[in-house]
């Protein structure tokens, strides 16, 4: 890449930070430490969830003016023949336009860029502050595990909270509502569960819009994030291995049934590709599989990383109990606490962490009480005591 288009690729993004406004998110970044210790930002997580809107917050927490930050968007096509010796060029033009070292470079979409580690590697030895972005789990902790080892701190970014919908929906709620403000809440957290939290849908009006938004997420995601990034050939098998999902989401699932159900209907599929693909689809965070903690090498449930996936493949009205639970899900994953499930023949317990057993329904009733808080004490007996919580979507948790 010639120097000029990278001088012109480097104003285009100052004027794009200049121009776009943004809603703040809840994800948290502890810059001072960073600065100090001289690591990489990179924040990861689902294609449109808002990590390049996240990038324009950085500027502002930094207290920096557009002209002295570095921004790129590697998905856009402008920069598709950028290569990785292209960053020591980037980094001469940078700093002829910013002499001063307190610049800083953001990069959306980093993964685009094959090899990019050393290419930031070469940015991070001149001392300029760096944050990144990217779709893909793996992409950091299997490239950044050879010459950055050690130098990235790693956030994850997922659609918008409940909490965060609401902002984006410019809503707020005192903290002892009138029943007219509940019912109102309860009116948005229906469409939350319903229609998910990508940031685009929360200003989306329409029903067709929405639909529409949804399908071309999916569709980027099969061939952007599956297809093109993996080598693979064939939409239809990675779109009925995603249909087979979204029929068992939060339910138990088993690719080897997947496998004799395609091989009896004449379809050409191999078992460990099925065992690839959901690998990949949890891997562009799709996907979320929970291991039962009763039985860890058992069968897996299947949860996505937001209700709207189920939007363009599912066309019946959805089961509330199932989005709440899904919903719920997520933001436990947003927490960092990597829940598990438990299930044995004598109960199931929704999600298990490290401190916490959540069990999830639509309501609470003296018929399932007993149903939902049986399993407690059960499970105490070989995981250990717990704070037993059952949520609902009429009072949810402070942390959903």
């Amino acid at each position: 890449m010639d120097k000029e288009k990278i001088r012109r690729l480097i104003r285009d993004g100052q004027e794009r930070l200049s121009s776009g406004g943004y809603i703040e998110r809840e994800l948290a970044i502890d810059h001072a430490f960073l600065a100090e210790t001289g690591k990489v930002a990179a924040i990861i997580g689902p294609r449109r969830a808002g990590k390049t809107f996240r990038l324009f917050q950085v500027l502002g927490e930094l207290g920096l003016p557009a002209e002295r930050v570095t921004f790129l968007d590697f998905s856009d096509l402008s920069l598709a023949e950028f290569q990785v010796g292209d960053f020591e060029l980037l980094a001469q033009v940078a700093a002829e336009l910013e002499p001063r070292a307190d610049g800083a470079f953001l990069f959306d979409e980093i993964q685009e860029v094959e090899g990019f580690e050393s290419g930031i590697r070469h940015l991070q030895n001149k001392g300029r502050r760096i944050y990144l972005t990217g779709s893909n789990s793996t992409i950091f902790s299997s490239n950044l595990a050879t010459s950055l080892r050690g130098k990235v701190l790693v956030s994850e970014l997922y659609p918008l909270s409940f909490t965060e919908f609401l902002r984006f929906k410019d809503r707020a709620f005192r903290a002892d509502p009138s029943s007219e403000e509940r019912a109102e809440r309860r009116r948005l957290l229906d469409e939350y569960l319903l229609w998910g939290g990508f940031p685009e849908l929360a200003f989306a009006t329409s029903t067709e819009t929405k639909r529409n938004l949804l399908d071309s997420y999916v569709d980027v995601m099969i061939f952007r994030d599956i297809l093109e990034r993996h080598g693979l050939q064939g939409a239809s098998t990675v779109e009925r291995v995603l249909s087979k999902l979204l029929g068992s989401f939060t339910k138990e699932y088993s690719v080897n049934r997947w496998y004799n159900d395609f091989k009896s209907r004449g379809l050409r599929v191999g078992k460990d590709g099925l065992y690839e693909i959901v690998r990949h689809l949890e891997e562009a965070y799709v996907l979320k599989s929970l291991s039962n903690a009763a039985s860890p090498g058992g069968a897996k449930k299947a949860y996505f990383l937001d209700n709207g996936y189920y939007r363009p493949f599912l066309d019946r009205e959805r089961d509330r109990g199932k989005l709440w639970e899904n919903a719920v899900c997520v933001a436990l994953l947003r927490r960092g606490e990597n829940p598990g499930f438990w299930k044995t023949d004598r109960g199931e317990i929704d999600f298990v962490t490290g401190s916490k057993f959540i069990q999830t329904t639509i309501e609470l009733t003296e018929a399932n009480r007993e149903r939902e808080t049986a399993p407690f004490a059960q499970a105490a007996a070989t995981l250990g005591e717990h704070a037993a919580l059952i949520v609902t979507p009429d009072d949810p948790p402070s942390w959903f």
